[in-house]
């Protein structure tokens, strides 16, 4: 499993804007959203940079909640198909990448989230 440092984030160029980072707080069990999704926050009239999972339950699909703690306790990547509806009526599908990142190549420390 890389490291959230392993990444730079100059090379990242275009996609840093479809990219979300979760930091992982054990004891409970939650998420904080370090870096969110700028294209997101703007289809979704909100940033949930900063913000507990725990705090954002309404604000965060239940399926999207329970995919974030199956990387967790899997410790691999999860391809996400979300079917949701475009602003003119349109059936559309949305796919997130999940993945999760650790520091000791064991443990799930953080999650990178790719839209």
């Amino acid at each position: 499993m890389p490291d959230w440092q392993d990444f730079d984030i100059l090379e990242m160029g275009a996609w840093i804007g479809y990219l979300s980072l979760l930091e992982v707080i054990r004891e409970p069990l939650d998420l904080i959203y370090r870096v969110f999704s700028t294209s997101v926050s703007v289809d979704l009239r909100r940033d949930l940079t900063g913000k507990r999972l725990s705090e954002s339950e309404h604000e965060v699909p239940k399926a999207v909640r329970d995919c974030y703690f199956e990387v967790i306790d899997s410790r691999r990547p999860q391809l996400q198909l979300i079917d949701d509806t475009s602003d003119d009526g349109q059936k559309v599908v949305l796919a997130r990448l999940v993945l999760p990142l650790s520091s000791d190549g064991e443990t799930v420390n953080y999650i990178l989230v790719g839209y």
